[in-house]
């Protein structure tokens, strides 16, 4: 398990350096198993796991986690994490708006990303970096790219997309 030590206050100290995360975020990442899909709709809480697509010895892995709320539909939760707990990237739609260590507002929808010595403490604003906010669906593929998954499973739409 990672141990988390404040050293300042709003930062935090993990494993990764910087050079470590931005190498892991820019790997090809493969699908585990092959018996994955996701059926995508209001109130899904999926985890699928990933491994290095280059070196799936080496002990890359990766999980990709999507969550929808049941009673706000608009609301969308997706992130990538290395190994059991580092978050690489955290993509929120409908969600609070976050306070970066620098104490500035990022309104939603926005983007966490590791930061050495902050974990996801930091997000940035998106607009439609990852496609149409109404779409959230678009938006859920557009975070598959960017987090560079090249074999995804497939996915099937339930119900509406908001």
């Amino acid at each position: 398990m990672k141990r988390r030590v404040r050293s300042e206050p709003g930062k935090v100290s993990a494993e990764l350096t910087q050079q470590q995360a931005e190498h892991l975020c820019g790997l090809a990442k493969v699908l585990a198993a092959s018996n994955v899909e996701i059926n995508f709709g209001k109130g899904m809480k999926v985890e699928i796991h990933f491994l290095g697509r280059d070196h799936p010895d080496k002990g890359e892995t990766f999980r990709l986690i999507a969550e929808r709320s049941i009673r706000n539909e608009s609301h969308a939760k997706y992130q990538l994490m290395y190994g059991k707990s580092t978050i690489l990237y955290r993509l929120e739609y409908a969600a609070s708006p976050h306070i970066n260590p620098d104490y500035q507002t990022i309104p939603c929808p926005h983007l966490h990303y590791y930061r050495e010595g902050y974990a996801d403490g930091w997000a940035k604003v998106i607009d439609q970096e990852f496609g149409d906010p109404r779409d959230l669906l678009a938006c859920f593929k557009g975070f598959l790219a960017y987090c560079n998954i090249v074999q995804s499973p497939p996915i099937h739409l339930v119900g509406s997309l908001l």
